[in-house]
């Protein structure tokens, strides 16, 4: 569960905030579950103090008075700057509010239907955050899906610099800016790169190598469900991207226990 990722911050507020942050993501990541019931805590809005459970309420009944069916507030993003999280919110008519998820945006990002409260405000409080700085220069997202094994694994989210498709681990490995199994960190590093450079790939579960269609071409392990697989590149991962597979694993094993099973 994405809420029990281990929490980066240690200042009291920004861990209370991401810790709030990482349990509405939980909520809901794939669109299809149903609004959760939230009890109100200020400690979502560290970039509005002063937004109360009753402003809050008044909010959301302006926006359904403008025809809309929910309010859209933008909350801060946590590693990357020049971008933002939404979450949609609701109200019953008894204590809980509803909430859910929507997705991290660029800084570009307008919603003319609807515009998301406090966009400038959590972009300004990102900024005071020791958040990754990209490299200058044009970047490009790379989802790595860890596949082949029969227990479940993490993707890999990469931040890389943006050119031809490496011919060795080493020249890829030059090209990686950052890599992440942190499926938030891995959403704002979606949203700060263009649309247009953003691709997927697989690779092997148990070696970390590329496949080849239905084999790994390193250490020849068949893929257990139909259908063929060639890896881009069509390579090893790279130390960086090994590194922080290394970290995932630790995590798990501070968390209580290492994942059955896990990449060695």
């Amino acid at each position: 569960m994405y809420s029990s990722f281990k929490l980066i911050f240690s200042d009291t507020q920004t861990c209370r905030y991401e810790k709030l942050l990482r349990s509405a993501y939980n909520n809901d990541t794939t669109g299809d579950k149903d609004p959760q019931p939230w009890e109100y805590d200020s400690d979502l809005f560290p970039h509005d103090r002063g937004l109360t459970d009753e402003n809050l309420r008044q909010k959301i009944d302006d926006a359904y008075r403008g025809g809309r069916n929910y309010l859209a507030i933008a909350l801060p993003s946590l590693f990357l700057d020049r971008t933002f999280h939404v979450i949609h919110f609701a109200a019953l008519k008894g204590p809980p509010f509803v909430i859910k998820y929507d997705a991290c945006y660029p800084e570009s990002h307008n919603d003319p239907y609807y515009p998301p409260l406090l966009k400038a405000e959590a972009l300004r409080w990102s900024q005071a955050l020791p958040v990754n700085s990209p490299k200058s220069g044009p970047s490009m997202f790379l989802g790595i899906r860890l596949t082949g094994a029969s227990h479940s694994v993490p993707n890999v989210f990469v931040h890389q610099t943006e050119g031809d498709e490496p011919k060795t681990v080493d020249e890829w490995d030059d090209l990686v800016i950052h890599a992440t199994t942190d499926p938030v960190e891995g959403g704002e590093i979606s949203a700060h790169v263009t649309q247009d450079v953003q691709t997927w790939t697989e690779a092997c579960a148990m070696c970390l190598g590329p496949w080849g269609g239905r084999d790994c071409l390193n250490c020849g392990l068949t893929r257990p469900t139909a259908g063929t697989v060639y890896s881009r590149p069509c390579l090893n991962l790279p130390s960086k991207i090994r590194r922080s597979i290394d970290d995932s694993k630790k995590d798990e094993v501070l968390r209580g226990g290492k994942r059955e099973g896990s990449v060695e």
